[in-house]
């Protein structure tokens, strides 16, 4: 095992932080393979999971690069899309840079935000099941500010407002 890979492992296997990093980030892989609950509580728990993920995201350790993940498969891919259709909403306004006054005319997509989000989560748990946690926390960590965390954080956005739209009807 690589030196990096060694600091991330304590005397009882790999680094709390990454631990429980890949507890949510199995969490919300496992979410995104179950049965279709109602649209309220689907909500909720995406609400939840991308909350807790994106706290947990920014604890992962800095980790030096390793090893490629083995990626998930198109079909895999292709049935947690066709899952995250049955969200009450699939498009929602993007939010834009912060130091952008006015509306880009993006459109985000909930559906496949989140089933992107699911590839590189279930891509880094791949690396971890099979030891590799310092290859699995630089996935994790590089990605969520390289793609996945804009996701996350655009659909937090999107549900958030779909919640607190309907707490005022």
């Amino acid at each position: 095992m690589s030196n990096p890979e060694m600091a991330l492992l304590g005397n009882d296997g790999p680094n709390d932080a990454v631990v429980a990093f890949a507890d949510c980030a199995r969490r919300y892989c496992n979410w995104a393979r179950e049965r279709l609950a109602d649209a309220s509580d689907e909500v909720d728990t995406a609400l939840a999971l991308l909350s807790e993920l994106n706290f947990r995201a920014l604890a992962l350790p800095h980790a030096e690069w390793q090893d490629n993940p083995e990626d998930s498969e198109r079909s895999e891919w292709e049935a947690v899309l066709r899952r995250f259709a049955a969200l009450p909403f699939q498009l929602y306004e993007l939010p834009t840079s912060p130091a952008a006054l006015e509306w880009a005319g993006e459109v985000g997509d909930l559906q496949d935000d989140l089933a992107d989000i699911w590839r590189y989560l279930h891509s880094g748990l791949n690396l971890f099941d099979r030891g590799q946690p310092g290859a699995a926390a630089y996935f994790w960590r590089s990605f969520y500010w390289g793609h996945w965390g804009r996701h996350a954080n655009a659909a937090l956005y999107a549900l958030h407002a779909w919640v607190a739209d309907r707490c005022y009807e």
